[in-house]
């Protein structure tokens, strides 16, 4: 695990801050919170977590460190300290993907225990990344489809994870996902759609047919059982979604693997 970076506007700036972590027995790093100090210790130090003050720093410099920190293809995490409050800047942040936005003065104590949490939930790898997705589709499925029948619950991570992590939606179902998946289980591309479609049917018959309306939308606002395909392509969706950040900063490491090297 790498470390937190903090970036001072002054010597001793967060010095309760740094008691904190040092009591916690979290290791940092401190820079300057100017732009170049902080391009260079992201790369030097490769945090996972930057702590900043972006109303000091300005937009345009948090957003080229931002930039940075992908181009590098850290995962790293970004908590804003802020001295003034600018609506329009922190709208402009979040959408950047910078959403831990807190004013000073601040509570160390409460800051350094959700930066503990914090340290805890990001992926520090692409593997780890993976691993955590695949583990959030079979909380998902089980969720939708609790029945005894999990066969096709597994197929169905199973071709998420392909549409999510090797060529984004290129690969098709019925030539390529179906295939791969059947010789991964010993078993025919029949016979895994056919195990799919039993899952999807049970999760439509069971409570979480409003759900999945939800989740894939007008497809099936006529509330009509979904196809395999749709289904398996809007639940990528939703984690793209709900983890757009994570695929941003992984994206040159996804787009540069393949299925075989992720263990797919």
């Amino acid at each position: 695990m790498s470390t937190i970076m903090i970036a001072q506007d002054y010597e001793g700036q967060h010095a309760l801050l740094e008691a904190q972590l040092r009591s916690a027995g979290i290791g940092f790093n401190v820079c300057n919170n100017t732009e170049i100090d902080l391009s260079i210790s992201t790369i030097r130090f490769k945090p996972d977590i930057i702590i900043l003050n972006a109303s000091r720093l300005g937009f345009q410099a948090v957003k080229a460190i931002y930039d940075e920190a992908v181009r590098e293809t850290q995962p790293v995490e970004f908590v804003n300290l802020y001295t003034y409050e600018d609506q329009q800047e922190l709208k402009m942040l979040t959408e950047l993907g910078i959403e831990h936005n807190y004013p000073i003065p601040y509570d160390p104590v409460k800051i350094v225990s959700f930066l503990e949490g914090l340290r805890n939930s990001a992926p520090i790898s692409l593997e780890d990344f993976i691993q955590r997705i695949s583990d959030r589709i079979d909380s998902f499925m089980s969720a939708l489809n609790p029945s005894k029948r999990q066969r096709g619950n597994i197929y169905i991570r199973e071709a998420v994870l392909i549409l999510l992590f090797e060529n984004r939606f290129k690969a098709s179902f019925h030539s390529n996902i179906f295939p791969r998946i059947a010789a991964k289980y010993s078993t025919t591309p029949r016979s895994v759609e056919h195990s799919i479609r039993i899952a999807i049917n049970s999760c439509w018959e069971s409570q979480s047919k409003s759900r999945i309306i939800e989740l894939i939308g007008s497809p099936v606002s006529d509330c009509k059982r979904p196809s395999s395909c749709t289904f398996i392509s809007a639940l990528a969706q939703h984690f793209i979604r709900d983890n757009g950040k994570y695929f941003d900063l992984f994206q040159v490491q996804i787009t540069n693997s393949t299925c075989k090297q992720l263990h797919i």
